[in-house]
């Protein structure tokens, strides 16, 4: 096969793939506004604590 056919086909398949999803996301978000419901993502766990600072932290000199 010819390589720019194939990759135009990739191309295709993946804008295909974007726009249902992308129109199904919509979809979803419209029927819950209709219910009374809004939309609420999970909230983001809280970060992983900052380490100390380089002059708190303790050398090992041998």
């Amino acid at each position: 096969m010819d390589p720019l056919s194939v990759c135009l086909a990739v191309l295709a398949a993946w804008s295909v793939v974007l726009l249902l999803s992308a129109a199904a996301r919509r979809r979803a978000t419209a029927g819950s506004a209709r219910l009374g419901t809004a939309y609420a993502p999970a909230p983001w766990p809280a970060p992983p604590p900052r380490p100390a600072p380089p002059t708190r932290t303790t050398v090992l000199r041998l």
